[in-house]
Parts: structure tokens; sequence; C-alpha cells
């Protein structure tokens, strides 16, 4: 509400530095060419190569300056409070090793829309396949059909994409599960 969105509107998460390598850019053409306008982009996370200022001008050429939140960097409370505000978390970034954003996001029962670059992308589809709107590749016409293939999405499949979200994190991130991964490494080596 503090930013001014209406409660019809759906929210999707940009989080990670302003960087070429995540596509911040991109991400902005995708909202751009979804033809939603009930679509909102929260984008948190601090400049990198690319600035704040960079994207708001490339929002305000493609007509989508109201739509488009930078927020500047967030931590901590302030960062899942936007976290559990949003209905969906994309990443076109070109390589994630693990994909922190992503997991976070996850853990807030946030389905997520990601790029082949996410490492997490493969593992979260192959076992819940709910909980992630796989992209075949990294452009702006695949992120735009990843967010309309998410617009379509009724109430029924939203909740259920938001439970394979909490599933896969309590499955296979939970603390208790990657100590006795790396307990089973240190008995291999």
């Amino acid at each position: 509400h503090e930013l001014g969105i209406p409660d019809d509107c759906n929210v999707v998460l940009y989080l990670g530095r302003l960087h070429t390598m995540k596509c911040p850019l991109e991400t902005i053409e995708a909202l751009a060419f979804a033809g939603n306008s009930k679509w909102h982009l929260l984008m948190i996370g601090p400049s990198g190569d690319i600035s704040a200022e960079a994207c708001c001008r490339h929002a305000e050429d493609l007509g989508v300056t109201s739509r488009v939140h930078l927020l500047g960097p967030k931590y901590n409370k302030d960062k899942f409070r936007y976290i559990r505000g949003a209905d969906f978390f994309i990443s076109l970034s070109y390589r994630e090793n693990f994909g922190h954003a992503a997991a976070e996001c996850l853990s807030a029962s946030i389905p997520c829309i990601l790029s082949p670059g996410n490492a997490l992308v493969r593992e979260v589809a192959q076992d819940y396949p709910k909980a992630v709107i796989p992209l075949t590749d990294n452009t702006v016409e695949s992120a735009s059909e990843g967010l309309k293939i998410a617009a379509l999405a009724t109430a029924e499949e939203r909740s259920l994409m938001s439970k394979h979200a909490t599933s896969f994190v309590k499955d296979k991130l939970d603390y208790k599960i990657f100590k006795n991964s790396i307990q089973s490494l240190k008995n291999v080596a």
C-alpha cells in the first residue's frame, strides 16, 4: 500500500544488484511487453554497472514508469517484508550459482520465474514443478511469456505453487539436510 499499488494488481519482485549479468533492463522490458497493466515490478538491490536512474529512464521510455518501483537495497526485516508482499519473484540472470534470492523467495512461499542461468531452477522444476515457471532462456520474449503464464494462474494454481515452494525449501534446503550432505562429503573424502 505504501507504494500505491492497487490491491487488484500483481507484484513481481526483482531482487539483486542492478547489473548486466542479472538483466534488470530486460526485466523491465518483459513487464512492458507482457501486456498486462495489472503487473507491478518491485526492484530491490544496489546499483551495479547499471544505475537506478538508467532503470527509471528505461521504464519511462517503455511507458511503464508507474508500474516499476525501484527501492534500492533493503536488508533483513525490510527485505522480507517486500518478499512476502510479492506474488512472484523473477530472475533473468545469466548465471546464479546457487540463487540465494530465489531461495529466500521460495522460503516465503513465493513462486519463481527463473531463467536457465539460475542453477536452482533445475532442481526445483524436477521435484516441485509448480514452484517455478522455468524460462527457455533469459530473453525478454521468454520472460514476457513467463509473466503471461503467471498472470493466467488461478487462485487454486497459485496456492499450489506456494505450497510447492514451501515444500521444496523444507525438503531440500533444510539445515539438517544440508548438514547431512556435508557430512556425507566428508565421509567420502
